[in-house]
């Protein structure tokens, strides 16, 4: 790209934390943000703009929050993907939402932790 080209289109708000033992009825998530998770799965994928209570299932429990489908990439093969948008938070979500994810960076962390001599 150069100087004078347009720049790409990204929606995103919030950056991703790519994601590992967490899961949803529609599948596995593969990353998880501030604002939504992407979830891939081979059950039938809900359609776009469907609005859902989504439980996201984690190893010390779950947490529950309101979520609509916001882009859905139907399977090539049995495996497709959904992006949910999470909606109406309070408090109590965001705290659930944000030790999921601080989970999720410890998971990676350890890892990719290298031996100590």
């Amino acid at each position: 790209m150069g100087p004078t080209d347009p720049k790409p289109d990204n929606r995103r708000r919030h950056g991703r934390i790519r994601s590992h033992d967490l899961t949803t009825r529609y599948g596995e998530v593969l990353d998880l943000s501030a604002s939504g998770v992407r979830v891939r799965g081979e059950v039938p994928l809900p359609d776009d703009g469907t609005v859902t209570q989504l439980d996201i299932i984690h190893p010390e429990g779950r947490v529950n929050v309101k979520a609509r489908v916001v882009w859905v990439k139907r399977p090539v093969d049995s495996y497709g993907e959904i992006g949910f948008e999470f909606e109406d938070m309070n408090a109590t979500t965001r705290a659930g939402i944000t030790a999921v994810a601080r989970l999720a960076m410890n998971t990676i962390a350890i890892e990719y932790q290298s031996p100590s001599d």
